[in-house]
């Protein structure tokens, strides 16, 4: 099991600037960052350079954030030749970087205007990840669709709605993230059966009641882990959160991590499951 933190190309609330906000993760022991891809999309050839030795030694893994909500990807304003060219850019620089894996949230980007159709919204939903499938396979990148809570977003809410998108596109590099904090706010239904594993290429763990480091292991965060890795997988997880107080709670947040993931015999005795 691989874990990373989320930290975007932008200077933190604290002060420190994002690269070295990388450089203090991974010393603290984390395995990879999670970037954003829309701020990796803005960046020119030079600033990717540029990045690339600074961040020398440093894994980024991921990215999230795919589309800015500017751009629709379903609804009378999507724009296909937009978001072609919007992904082939974007991808290519996530590439350059080193990442293998791009969540697509983007909740207002995929959000259902009033009175379009479900279906139509269906089928464009469709059509973006194949596009997205096309492109991220140039660039040996695989798309991650994540389910988000009904606060921010209309559309594919539940894991059980985004696996069946997933299974219905059945493409080789479209997969499904499953996030705590949206499982959680979306009622906490969450199950995988082992031989749906497969569909699933990354996992976002905070605490779910407000999407903040993780302090202490909780029966939610447990049994989200337990039905993970009973599964079968043994690969990514992100926590992606608001940083605040990182210096302290980043190193709390990575133990948690640990035990509920590689040893969480050593802290099931404290907790009522």
């Amino acid at each position: 099991m691989k874990f990373g933190i989320a930290i975007d190309f932008n200077p933190s609330t604290d002060g420190k600037a994002w690269e070295e906000r990388y450089k203090s993760a991974i010393d603290m022991g984390y395995d990879y960052i999670e970037a954003n891809a829309g701020q990796i999309a803005k960046m020119s050839l030079d600033e990717i350079n540029s990045a690339k030795i600074r961040l020398a030694g440093i894994s980024i893994l991921a990215a999230n954030c795919l589309f800015p909500g500017e751009m629709p990807v379903v609804g009378i304003n999507r724009d296909q030749a937009q978001i072609s060219e919007y992904l082939d850019g974007t991808l290519k620089n996530c590439s350059l970087l080193g990442i293998k894996k791009v969540v697509f949230g983007s909740g207002w980007s995929r959000r259902i205007d009033g009175g379009y159709p479900y279906e139509k919204a269906h089928q464009d939903m469709r059509s973006t990840c194949k596009i997205a499938s096309d492109t991220a396979s140039k660039y040996n990148i695989i798309i991650a669709v994540e389910p988000l809570n009904r606060g921010e977003c209309n559309f594919i809410n539940t894991v059980s709605q985004g696996l069946a998108l997933v299974k219905e596109l059945d493409l080789e590099n479209i997969r499904l993230l499953a996030d705590l904090y949206h499982v959680y706010q979306s009622g906490g239904d969450f199950s995988i059966k082992k031989e749906d594993i497969k569909y699933f290429s990354h996992f976002h763990c905070a605490r779910p009641q407000d999407r903040t480091l993780l302090t202490e292991v909780t029966a939610e965060c447990l049994n989200f882990a337990k039905t993970i890795r009973e599964a079968g997988y043994d690969d990514t997880v992100t926590t992606e959160c608001v940083l605040e107080n990182f210096d302290r709670g980043g190193i709390a947040n990575l133990k948690v991590l640990r035990e509920i993931f590689v040893c969480p015999h050593s802290c099931k005795k404290s907790l009522t499951i």
